[in-house]
């Protein structure tokens, strides 16, 4: 008696270890980050490495902040100074290094600018007759071309496009418009004519509209005043070159001759010694933060190991603590006041000894940056020079050296991944083979298990 064969084949495996019981998934996940292992460590390696050009980029923006407020106190002085004065008819601002003293100004006449001004019009969209407005302002020129018709507003658009120093607008009173141009400066040039400073002429060879008929309302005229009765004549109300250091700014004119007293700001000069303080400080901190991590901190990607920051470290303090080539009672930062704090490498300023030496030597307070080749400034200057120089400074090199390091190293990490991507691929479709034989195994197995019990069939009982 002869019996049907069924056979029965298992479908083709889908998830890992489906077949096998094997987690295989996880085998090949975790064989895999075994493999990623050095990768990750190369990327740790970089991305310290990349801190520490950061660190360096810091450094070397620090460094420019201290060179910029050093060069400040050489080229000005620390020494600040103030201009007090009781006038309704100017006021007075002093910068470092202003020539002190009493001085009598009087304000015989304000400068102000030419205005010219045209005839009446309807409206701003009142048409102009056509033709050319040739424009001469301190002897620049321009020529306006006016299309017959042209709108008055369109003509002031035309003006101001012309890029000299003028400004036009229409002027409307609610019954009329006028066409006002008014040049930008104050004043003419003393050689030539106040005419010069604004000169408009028109040609008119049009019909539609009126023509402008440009007149000179306001002409131009100079700032004249004395001080300590001296005859002084500016273009401009704001006069800085007549007192060094002083900016006068005349309002109103005056009747008779006032005073004007230019003395030292203590305040204001321990406050521009303080601005190099601040930076020095922040300087040494930063340098601190790299050289001695706190207790327990990650060091990767810190600038401990490089001799370049502490060779840095050690110069800024030799700064501060040397003599320079000055001569007299102020000779080192130390004689102006300045203390340093042994156990972070900050300055201080000394109130009561800065004061006395702002009283003692003013002069000698500027000497002490500005001498040449040994003062403070030069110094500093000499530092930022030798470690920020784009071509060879010792940050450049040091971080263009890291860039190429990390550069490689992504090369590298490129190339491991791609290795560590075909392994991983490999491991799959091994297992995935493994699957696929224990599955056919599985298969012919049952087959040979349904064709033996067909051919001895189980009596019946």
């Amino acid at each position: 008696m002869s019996s049907a064969v069924t056979t029965t084949f298992l479908p083709q495996f889908t998830a890992s270890g489906l077949i096998s019981g094997l987690d295989t998934g996880s085998m090949v996940t975790e064989l895999t980050s075994l493999a990623q292992q050095p990768i990750t460590q190369m990327q740790k390696q970089e991305s310290a490495i990349k801190t520490q050009i950061s660190a360096e980029a810091s450094l070397s923006s620090q460094l420019s902040a201290l060179s910029s407020l050093s060069r400040s106190l050489s080229t000005a002085g620390i020494v600040s100074s103030s201009a007090q004065s009781s006038s309704s008819a100017f006021s007075a601002t002093a910068t470092a290094g202003a020539s002190q003293g009493r001085y009598s100004i009087q304000v015989e006449q304000l400068a102000d600018a030419a205005n010219d001004r045209s005839q009446s019009f309807a409206s701003a969209s009142a048409p102009v007759s056509g033709g050319t407005l040739d424009l001469s302002v301190n002897g620049k020129t321009f020529t306006v071309t006016i299309t017959d018709g042209m709108q008055l507003g369109d003509v002031a658009k035309a003006i101001n496009a012309s890029g000299l120093r003028l400004s036009a607008s229409v002027l409307a009173t609610g019954t009329a418009a006028y066409l006002s141009v008014t040049a930008l400066d104050t004043g003419f040039d003393p050689s030539k004519t106040a005419a010069t400073a604004l000169q408009m002429t028109e040609t008119t060879t049009g019909t539609a509209g009126q023509s402008l008929t440009m007149a000179n309302i306001t002409p131009a005229q100079n700032a004249r005043f004395t001080l300590d009765k001296l005859e002084f004549t500016r273009q401009s109300n704001s006069i800085t070159d007549a007192i060094k250091g002083v900016t006068l700014n005349l309002s109103a004119q005056s009747t008779a001759p006032e005073p004007l007293v230019v003395t030292t700001d203590p305040t204001g000069s321990q406050q521009n010694l303080q601005g190099f303080v601040d930076a020095y400080n922040a300087l040494i901190t930063s340098l601190q933060a790299q050289i001695t991590p706190a207790a327990g901190a990650d060091s990767s990607g810190l600038l401990a190991g490089n001799s370049a920051v502490r060779g840095l470290q050690q110069v800024l303090q030799a700064i501060t603590s040397s003599t320079t080539g000055a001569t007299g009672s102020i000779r080192s930062l130390a004689d102006i006041g300045l203390k340093t704090d042994f156990t972070t490498g900050t300055l201080s300023i000394d109130q009561t000894a800065f004061q006395n030496a702002l009283s003692d030597n003013a002069q000698g307070m500027k000497d002490l940056f500005s001498t040449a080749s040994t003062g403070v400034d030069a110094q500093v200057q000499a530092v930022v020079k030798r470690y920020t120089d784009p071509i060879d400074g010792v940050f450049t090199n040091d971080t263009q050296g890291m860039n190429d390091t990390t550069s490689q190293m992504d090369d590298t990490i490129a190339n491991l991944q791609l290795s560590v991507d075909s392994y991983h691929d490999r491991l799959a479709q091994s297992f995935a083979t493994m699957e696929s034989i224990i599955s056919s195994l599985k298969t012919s197995a049952s087959f040979l298990t349904q064709a033996f019990n067909a051919l001895n069939p189980t009596p019946s009982k």
